[in-house]
């Protein structure tokens, strides 16, 4: 009886693989990969995991049993594994949430009584809050110390030459009530009545400035009577922006904890060509797992620092949302489209896939959609992208939803995402230039395998 991945010993696993992925034909250049054993294996363990550990929003203890049992898997088949610490603070990334429609109600208040100086200087300290937090750089990160990352290597058979992390983050979000317009009527429309709030606050200022009545109280002038109407007529849409964020964690299986999942079979794959003497020869391979994605990027951030020797001009892949095959993007900017990433390891990356069949694209993240922890590594001075696999320009209605399990993953798009990463680091072990588009074979098994050349 096969046992749970998580349990499997490095015997046990060369054993797997040279009953499993043993090829059956060879081809000069050409290696069938049963990708589709690796990506159910993923699942398997993406659904032990979140059965023990349930939400795991950053620095709980059921993101902290998951980087234990990730930990556990890459143990027996990498030459190093290990556990690390970092702090952030949850409450301090959220809080954004509360604050907007706190301020906005505030403000609207301020104008209806002729304070709107009061007003713009409570909507500029908002705005600049709520700016930290989209740039993923929040105020309070030193407070809670319990994040836990874990990484894992293996060496190549020759000198180190290059290196290419692939990494991906286990906590996950905590859950949203979205409408049925999505985040019209719950962000959006909030968002903006907020930002109407800070321009009538300055447009008034100014008027007040004009006439010297800068600290008398009285209604606003006629001229602004039907913006401060329009403006006070949007007020009960600051009730849905203060519900949207609940206060538990999402199951979080595609968002992000799969991604995760699917390192450790990377490892198990990349160990196993390695026992067989035909491992990579000169390129380094780190596999790393955050926590603390979901809360401004607070795991990643302090691993790249702690790690800087070990991936000092490295190549990075980060994993995150595989969804959905047709919508396959390899990112050239994160934090909401401020922060750039490599647009040639992103181009890389697509020709890549498109040489295996693959069709994909390169882009930005667009604004108010989060960002991801390639994000860290681009700060870091490294090459970084993020391969993703759903719409960028709306949110899946899974994400950050308790619909988020393992039953809505799409196994083809697993099974993609995993051969693509096996390629690229094959590629760049090789130095081969990118391949021209070749077609992926399907073969007459249960499971689908993929031709790499």
């Amino acid at each position: 009886m096969l046992k749970l991945p998580f349990r499997r010993r490095k015997e046990e696993a060369k054993d797997l693989f040279d009953e499993d992925f043993a090829p059956k034909r060879k081809v000069e250049g050409l290696e069938a990969l049963k990708a589709g054993r690796l990506a159910s294996l993923a699942m398997e363990r993406c659904a032990s995991i979140i059965s023990r550990a349930g939400g795991r929003d950053a620095g709980s203890g059921g993101a902290a049993e998951a980087a234990r049992e990730l930990l556990e898997a890459f143990r027996p088949v990498c030459d190093k594994a290990s556990l690390s610490t970092a702090s952030g603070n949850p409450a301090a990334w959220w809080a954004v949430y509360k604050l907007i429609p706190i301020a906005t109600v505030l403000m609207t208040i301020l104008l209806w009584v002729g304070l709107p100086l009061v007003s713009l200087v409570l909507g500029v300290l908002a705005s600049l809050y709520a700016a930290r937090v989209l740039t993923c750089r929040p105020f309070g990160c030193k407070g809670r110390d319990g994040l836990l990352n874990v990484d894992a290597v293996i060496e190549p058979e020759g000198e180190v030459r290059k290196t290419v992390v692939f990494t991906a983050h286990h906590d996950s979000a905590r859950m949203m009530e979205r409408g049925r317009d999505g985040l019209l009527t719950s962000l959006y429309l909030p968002v903006a009545q907020f930002l109407m709030a800070c321009l009538l606050s300055l447009s008034m200022f100014v008027g007040d400035i004009a006439t010297g009545g800068v600290f008398s109280f009285g209604l606003p002038q006629a001229s602004m009577m039907v913006m401060m109407l329009a403006l006070t007529a949007l007020t009960p849409f600051q009730m849905k922006l203060w519900r949207l964020v609940g206060k538990d964690s999402s199951p979080g299986a595609g968002d992000n904890l799969i991604s995760s999942c699917m390192l450790t079979e990377l490892a198990h794959y990349f160990s196993w060509k390695k026992g067989n003497g035909e491992g990579l020869k000169s390129t380094r391979l780190v596999f790393a797992s955050f926590d603390g994605e979901e809360c401004g990027l607070a795991g990643s951030s302090a691993w790249y620092k702690e790690h800087a020797d070990l991936v000092d001009g490295a190549s990075v892949i980060n994993i995150d949302c595989p969804l959905s095959l047709s919508d396959l993007v390899f990112l050239t900017k994160d934090v909401g489209g401020f922060e750039a990433l490599s647009q040639p390891l992103a181009s890389h990356c697509a020709q890549v896939a498109a040489s295996m069949g693959y069709k994909s694209s390169t882009g930005p993240l667009p604004l108010f959609s989060g960002a991801t922890d390639a994000a860290s590594a681009a700060r870091a001075g490294l090459e970084a992208t993020t391969l993703m696999a759903m719409p960028l320009q709306t949110s899946s209605s899974r994400i950050h939803t308790s619909d988020d399990t393992v039953e809505n993953l799409d196994l083809k798009t697993l099974e993609a995402v995993i051969s693509i990463c096996i390629r690229i680091a094959e590629k760049q072990d090789a130095g081969l230039p990118d391949d021209k588009p070749q077609k992926v074979s399907a073969l007459d098994d249960a499971s689908r395998r993929f031709t790499l050349a």
